[in-house]
């Protein structure tokens, strides 16, 4: 059985939402500790985290482009 592109996209938002989430509220907690190794190590993971959810979301949005543009025309046909 092959998984469709559509799902292993819309699959990998939630994993990476999830932690940059977690790394969001680690960088928080690890600002009030003497430890800048560790607010750096969670800063990094933060970051590159937002880089690939910035990414997926690109490609999601890319993937549905044209149901929006029917949602969209919709939309304005009923104002």
């Amino acid at each position: 059985m092959r998984i469709s592109k559509l799902f292993k996209v819309d699959a990998t938002m939630l994993p990476v939402i999830i932690g940059l989430i977690i790394s969001g509220i680690k960088i928080h907690v690890t600002s009030y500790v003497i430890n800048h190794e560790a607010w750096h190590n969670w800063a990094v993971a933060h970051v590159a985290l937002s880089l690939a959810f910035t990414i997926v979301v690109y490609i999601h949005i890319r993937q549905h482009w044209a149901w929006y543009k029917i949602c969209y025309a919709r939309q304005r046909d009923l104002v």
